[in-house]
């Protein structure tokens, strides 16, 4: 059997009882990112290449998106306010595992064949190159 690709865990928040924004009160949140709200990601104007120079921009941007797959409710409005006065930031390790779970988000789409196993590789349609 092949090796699996490492597939990393989601980011969980569990928001103060006492916080400003009270329907965020008490709330525990899961940060996750699937295809779809990679996509959505992109359609609303992140770019994974522009990280390094729209650092601010691109940061709260991948924050707001990562609520997406489980939290639809969440506005930015709330993304902004769970990172400026719940977590005050994010530190490198959570920055960092934002980014690794966005890039799992869409690996979803490819497959390196040494990483599936045979009961994968057998069920896929035939496709002739």
């Amino acid at each position: 059997m092949a090796n699996k690709v490492e597939h990393y865990k989601p980011i969980f928040i569990t928001t103060k009882e006492n916080c400003e924004n009270k329907a965020l009160h008490n709330r525990q949140f899961t940060l996750d990112f699937s295809r779809e709200s990679v996509a959505r990601a992109e359609d609303f104007g992140f770019r994974l290449e522009e990280i390094d120079t729209k650092v601010v921009t691109m940061t709260l941007k991948i924050f707001y998106f990562s609520f997406y797959m489980h939290h639809k409710d969440i506005t930015m409005s709330d993304a902004e306010d769970i990172f400026d006065n719940e977590l005050h930031g994010l530190t490198e390790e959570e920055f960092d595992r934002l980014l690794m779970l966005f890039v799992q988000g869409f690996e979803t789409l490819t497959y390196n064949e040494d990483s599936v196993d045979e009961e994968v590789k057998n069920s896929r349609a035939t496709v002739i190159l």
